[in-house]
């Protein structure tokens, strides 16, 4: 499990102005809430990939500027910029 400190994360939510989006202590909370359900099932824009892919590039095409994909099979890490994997 990351070491995420609480009092930490809540310092620097503040500190960047993210915790501003909420108007109190519920809103908050479910919107931490939300953010986590969105990483646990995959609906975030991760950019981490993993498969077999048979030590060709993924046919992935990430939703973000850059990505790493790592094939299961082979090892090979491939790394996802200017529009394609390399």
């Amino acid at each position: 499990m990351a070491d995420c400190p609480i009092a930490e994360l809540d310092s620097e939510a503040c500190d960047n102005g993210f915790s501003a989006a909420a108007m109190n202590d519920t809103q908050w909370r479910a919107l931490v809430l939300q953010l986590l359900c969105n990483i646990s099932d995959g609906s975030g824009s991760t950019g981490l990939f993993s498969g077999d892919y048979s030590g060709i590039a993924p046919v992935i095409v990430p939703s973000t500027a850059t990505a790493i994909a790592f094939d299961t099979i082979t090892g090979t890490q491939w790394n996802w910029y200017s529009g394609s994997w390399h």
